[in-house]
């Protein structure tokens, strides 16, 4: 199933989505070939996958932060 899109735009000007496409080449070779100036290739992520990663990103610095804690490398701000 393709899950790449192009994010088209600025800030200033809005953005678009456009694709979906089969990978992250077919995306590239669609900008080029349309002359888009401002763009980025990134994938689409479902609402439960995003969930997980966030929680196994939050789990992890969490576990960096333990680290250095106990190692006495936390100074604090």
């Amino acid at each position: 199933m393709p899950t790449t899109i192009l994010i088209c735009g600025s800030p200033a000007d809005g953005f678009q989505i456009v694709g979906l496409f089969a990978d992250s080449g077919d995306a590239e070779s669609y900008a080029e070939d349309h002359s888009l100036r401002d763009w980025w290739v990134a994938e689409l992520t479902s609402p439960e996958a995003f969930a997980e990663s966030q929680r196994r990103q939050h789990v992890s610095c969490f576990r960096m932060i333990s680290a250095s804690h106990a190692l006495g490398y936390y100074r604090g701000v």
